[in-house]
């Protein structure tokens, strides 16, 4: 059985967790304002736990792929993998591999000329070296590969993650977006055998610009399996950049299937949902949609279908609009007349001027705190006036409020070694003026910090010895 780099532990403490977080959603219950007494099971969204995050994710897909095709884009199946250095780092601890290409870099990199040979070996390096993060937000990757250090599956996944970034970023794409030319990408990841991740995405561009984004694409994504041509094939697709794809969207379901356990009937996980909750990777990730995901949650009263949000969203003259500040949303179908409207916890269906549905109860506008504005005073602590010293008479006082204090006396317990010591010298130079009882607990303080030597008295004992 594949086991994704995960041991039997690993399983059982995902197992363990899962459960532990249905049994709490089964468990916690509240009452709706209808009258009905609900569990957070009921209205869960888990991807882990309920049924309604899958048939979900299956409406998006479908209407993401059957509106691109009412834009003319041309479905392109993408692989990326990661070079294969990057499993001695994962499973070895061997950066020698990486510090190869490095060297090759900075030996070339002053090179003014290069040879047809030279040139090719730098720019695979380059690739190499530049396509690793070295930032805050991955804790310094690249620096912790060229330390030798242990990195982990959600590393390499960063790894991948920053590459997509960088291709969506690239030259190709920012024409598109220039030119006003929609695209969008469905992207899925699965792990190898040993745990090594790898992305499944299917993009939906514009005709004239495939070309562009293959190449981009083999720049992007530096391990060699990436840029190998498609055997068989005249057209110039690569073995992970296709083109001529039959039904995208089942093709992409079939990978994003196999992260998902089956709620209703599969009572344990097996080794590649436990890889995705261990190392706390998404599953799926899509580019925007026309209609948000948090309009399509909220709208599900109303609405379940989001091919036919997106199809009114996008019609001409359309009236649809929505805030999330505002929790607010308002639909309106130009050919039927009808209109669906939310409103802080109201919901409303129209048709025409005539309102035929409505249920709910308004919100509480919840208050929005900018974090350079006045913070609430509720939030602040009180503000402290602390004591003025005086020294009368020889005697060191406090003075607050037109009112003279004596200071309270701070316990040995709670000094600092320095403080302790310092009060510990003073009180033994008045021995015979000190409180016994005090001076005992002070030495029994240090002995018990190792910092004088001796056994520690109780302090009724003190009276008797001095």
């Amino acid at each position: 059985m594949k086991n994704y780099g995960l041991t039997k532990h690993d399983l059982h403490y995902v197992q363990k967790k899962i459960d532990f977080q249905k049994l709490y959603l089964e468990n916690s219950v509240f009452t709706t304002q209808s009258g009905q007494v609900k569990s957070l099971m009921d209205v869960s969204h888990s991807a882990n736990h309920s049924v309604r995050y899958y048939a979900q994710l299956v409406n998006k897909i479908n209407t993401m792929t059957d509106y691109t095709n009412t834009l003319g884009l041309t479905p392109v199946f993408v692989t990326a993998t990661l070079d294969g250095f990057y499993r001695d780092l994962l499973h070895d601890c061997d950066n020698s591999r990486f510090l190869e290409h490095k060297n090759t870099f900075e030996d070339l990199k002053e090179v003014s000329r290069k040879s047809d040979e030279q040139k090719e070996l730098y720019d695979r390096a380059k690739y190499v070296y530049k396509k690793i993060p070295d930032t805050p937000e991955t804790n310094y990757l690249r620096s912790r590969i060229e330390n030798n250090e242990q990195i982990t599956v959600k590393d390499l996944y960063n790894v991948l993650n920053y590459q997509m970034k960088l291709f969506l970023a690239s030259a190709p794409f920012k024409e598109m977006r220039k030119a006003g030319i929609k695209y969008s990408y469905i992207r899925t990841v699965e792990p190898h055998k040993d745990g090594i991740p790898h992305f499944h995405m299917m993009f939906y561009i514009a005709p004239k610009f495939v070309n562009d984004v293959k190449s981009q694409f083999v720049k992007s994504f530096t391990a060699p399996r990436n840029a190998e041509p498609l055997k068989g094939c005249i057209e110039g697709q690569l073995e992970c950049f296709q083109w001529n794809i039959n039904k995208p969207s089942a093709y992409v379901l079939k990978y994003v299937t196999k992260s998902f356990m089956d709620v209703k009937n599969q009572k344990e996980i097996d080794y590649i949902q436990a890889w995705f909750i261990h190392h706390r990777i998404p599953r799926c990730v899509t580019s925007h949609t026309i209609v948000p995901q948090w309009v399509f949650q909220k709208i599900q009263p109303l609405e379940s279908d989001w091919f036919y949000l997106t199809d009114i969203a996008n019609a001409p003259g359309a009236c649809c609009e929505w805030s999330k500040e505002d929790d607010y949303f308002k639909f309106m179908d130009i050919f039927s007349g009808r209109t669906l409207e939310y409103n802080r916890g109201v919901y409303k269906v129209f048709y025409g001027n005539t309102v035929v549905k409505e249920f709910g109860s308004t919100k509480d506008e919840k208050k929005v705190y900018d974090r350079f504005e006045k913070v609430p005073t509720q939030w602040t602590q009180k503000t402290k006036n602390d004591f003025i010293p005086l020294v009368i008479d020889d005697k060191n006082l406090l003075y607050k409020d037109g009112k003279i204090f004596e200071p309270a006396s701070k316990s040995p317990l709670y000094m600092k070694n320095y403080e302790l010591y310092h009060h510990y010298l003073e009180i033994d130079k008045k021995i015979d003026t000190v409180n016994l009882h005090h001076y005992g607990l002070v030495k029994n303080e240090l002995i018990n910090r190792g910092m004088l030597f001796g056994e520690t008295l109780p302090l009724d004992s003190y009276n008797g010895q001095f």
